[in-house]
């Protein structure tokens, strides 16, 4: 068989192991909550939330307790967010897309 080159291989790393992080995490979802929920809230978790709200809102919140949270996130994740969800609708599945993307540039 021919040798297509590392970014082929390399390609097929990203797919195969971003789709099974998918599956395995929506499978292990299901079984250990009994619930079937949309793809997409799956991921709204976590820091996920807080990159969401300042790709949306900035770095504006409502409560000091909020804003003082919200510092510690470096600008540029929900900058990128705000730019790809432009184009996707969403800012969650572009938050999935920047990720995406930045660990297939880093492969």
């Amino acid at each position: 068989m021919k040798n297509k080159g590392p970014f082929v291989d390399i390609s097929l790393v990203i797919i195969f192991s971003t789709a099974a992080t998918f599956l395995f995490s929506y499978i292990a979802y299901v079984i250990l909550q009994n619930k079937y929920p949309a793809f997409l809230p799956l991921w709204y978790t976590w820091d996920a939330q807080h990159y969401v709200e300042i790709a949306m809102d900035w770095y504006t919140s409502s409560t000091v307790e909020e804003r003082n949270l919200q510092i510690v996130f470096f600008p540029l994740y929900p900058l990128l967010i705000k730019i790809v969800a432009f184009f996707v609708g969403s800012y969650v599945a572009a938050g999935l897309w920047v990720s995406n993307l930045a660990f297939a540039g880093a492969a």
